[in-house]
């Protein structure tokens, strides 16, 4: 870390109360300490199970095409294939991914469930790619919105979507549906 940016987070951090010189930076932990400290881990692992044993909380993704794509449907392997750039066709037409360009619950969910890398895992792969191999990472959508306006004008176009984005929409097809926790 620079030394710059060293001082900027010293900066951030509370003063500990003391005299003169003696006076040192400390840091302040968002959890609480003694008895407090096991109702909080408590809630934490409680709070877990819950979103991991309600099925409400789990998402619907769906992964969409420009109508003019020739399949009706692709598997998670071809979709990792598609998003890693290790794939660029699919029947003979250029396929190009479209990602969405801030880190959202969809974006993370399809990522870990599909590519099997997180968030920040992907992006340092894209990074790597484009200076080693010169590969272009997946377009970047702004949006739900933005994501199915490019998927529906580009006809290689493959994002993903919420399942509740796509009432009412018939200017892309579905290709395949996708639950994740």
């Amino acid at each position: 870390m620079s030394r710059l940016r060293l001082a900027a987070v010293m900066r951030l951090l509370p003063v500990a109360r003391g005299t003169g010189d003696s006076a040192r930076r400390r840091r302040v932990s968002a959890r609480p300490r003694g008895a407090g400290r096991r109702q909080w881990a408590g809630g934490v692992v409680l709070a877990a199970l819950v979103a991991w044993a309600d099925p409400a909380l789990a998402r619907d993704i769906v992964v969409v095409a420009n109508p003019a794509l020739p399949v009706e449907t692709l598997s998670t392997d071809d979709l990792r294939a598609i998003y890693l750039g290790e794939r660029t066709y699919v029947a003979r037409m250029k396929v190009s991914p479209v990602a969405y360009a801030t880190s959202g619950p969809v974006t993370e969910a399809f990522l870990r469930t599909v590519v099997g890398k997180s968030p920040s895992q992907f992006e340092a792969y894209w990074v790597k790619e484009i200076f080693h191999s010169g590969r272009l990472p997946p377009r970047k959508a702004l949006s739900v919105a933005d994501a199915l306006r490019i998927v529906a004008t580009d006809p290689g176009a493959v994002g993903y979507v919420p399942a509740e984005a796509l009432k009412g929409v018939d200017s892309v097809k579905r290709l395949l549906s996708l639950t994740v926790p």
